[in-house]
C-alpha cells in the first residue's frame, strides 16, 4: 500500500512525502513514485547517493559527471582484478582472426 503526503516546509526548499515501508523478503523497503524519481531526477537504473544526518536519510541522484566517474573507477577495478584473464582472451581472439 502506497501512502503519501505532500507538505510544504519553509524552512525546507522543496516538498516532503510521508510514505509507509514495504516489506521485501527479509529487507523493508521504500517503494518510489515515477513522481519522485521525476523530483531526483533520476531513472530506476540510476545510482543514487545516501546519506544519513542523525534519523534523516537524503537521497541524492547523483550528477551525470559523478556517475561516469563512478563507472570508469568500476572498469578500472574490473581490468586490475581480471587483467591476466582478459589478456589472454584477446589473445585468444587475435589467433582467431589469424586462422579464420
Amino acid at each position: 500500500m502506497i501512502e503519501y503526503e505532500l507538505c510544504y516546509n519553509p524552512h525546507i526548499e522543496g516538498i516532503e512525502m510521508r510514505k509507509k515501508l514495504t516489506t521485501v523478503g527479509n529487507s523493508v523497503a521504500l517503494v518510489m513514485t515515477r513522481d519522485m524519481l521525476g523530483l531526483l531526477g533520476i531513472k530506476t537504473s540510476d545510482e543514487i547517493e545516501i546519506s544519513f544526518s542523525g534519523r534523516t536519510m537524503l537521497l541524492r541522484g547523483l550528477p551525470e559527471a559523478e556517475r561516469a566517474e563512478s563507472v570508469s573507477r568500476a572498469i578500472d577495478q574490473v581490468f586490475e582484478r581480471h587483467d591476466g584473464a582478459l589478456r589472454r582472451l584477446a589473445t585468444l581472439g587475435d589467433e582467431a582472426d589469424t586462422k579464420g
